[in-house]
């Protein structure tokens, strides 16, 4: 659901060198397209996010995260006729609340949808 991308960011950030993955040997690697919108809204991901969260924090520069791109496209798992568009919202929210709970005030939010 591209939650992940944001890793790849501070990757390519710090290094500066255009590399396209980012693995911290300290924390597991999270596919996030098997992630249910419900678990999320629900906090089963909170570890996770927190971790994820305080990284982006602690990296000190501006981060963009786009979360669950193109949610009205029926092609994803996340998207229209897949989800109620009120989980989507829920699971959105979550997110977003969490990380500025966190402190994660160097994020932008990514509202990623195909045109139409």
């Amino acid at each position: 659901m591209g939650i992940t991308a944001a890793g790849e960011s501070l990757s390519r950030h710090r290094r500066g060198d255009g590399s396209q993955a980012w693995r911290d040997p300290d924390r597991p690697v999270w596919d996030p397209t098997s992630a249910s919108l419900s678990v999320i809204a629900a906090g089963g991901y909170d570890g996770y996010l927190r971790s994820f969260a305080d990284s982006v924090r602690h990296f000190g520069h501006p981060v963009v995260i786009g979360f669950g791109h193109e949610m009205n496209a029926y092609w994803y798992s996340w998207g229209y006729g897949q989800q109620a568009p009120s989980t989507f919202v829920a699971a959105w929210r979550h997110i977003v609340m969490l990380f500025r709970r966190q402190g994660a005030d160097n994020v932008t939010w990514l509202w990623n949808h195909p045109g139409g």
